[in-house]
């Protein structure tokens, strides 16, 4: 048998091991959000691990081979918006946590109904499949 395989077949018993462990001391709360205790510096970790993967870098280069230099303003963009989801990110979060949701359309949902969770979605859907 390969080392390899044995290597990854007792990566996963670990990880089986820790997930029985771990959950039967959890709630929901703790799993999805942690508890509601995570920090700003954790949540743009988080966006800019989730945002900023490999894939939009190579598709990055892709612009930046297409249209040159002008392609930067779909970061400056992403930046900008960052820093306006920031002013108002402390509000949101204030509200999410008394209205006990774990997600912008969640959120959207409960603050303004059924239409604007469909426009938020659809809004996700195309950002990420315009990628």
């Amino acid at each position: 048998m390969n080392q390899y395989v044995i290597w990854f077949c007792v990566y996963i018993i670990v990880l089986i091991i820790i997930g029985i462990v771990c959950s039967r001391k959890e709630t929901e709360d703790d799993f999805m959000i942690a508890n509601r205790k995570v920090g700003g510096f954790q949540v743009t970790a988080t966006m800019s691990a989730g945002f900023f993967d490999g894939a939009i870098l190579s598709v990055y280069l892709a612009y930046v081979y297409l249209y040159g230099l002008s392609a930067i303003w779909a970061f400056v963009g992403l930046s900008l918006g960052f820093l306006f989801l920031r002013r108002y990110a402390t509000r949101i979060k204030k509200r999410a946590d008394e209205m006990k949701v774990y997600s912008m359309p969640e959120y959207f949902y409960k603050l303004l109904g059924k239409k604007t969770e469909l426009c938020f979605h659809s809004f996700l859907y195309y950002s990420f499949s315009y990628y």
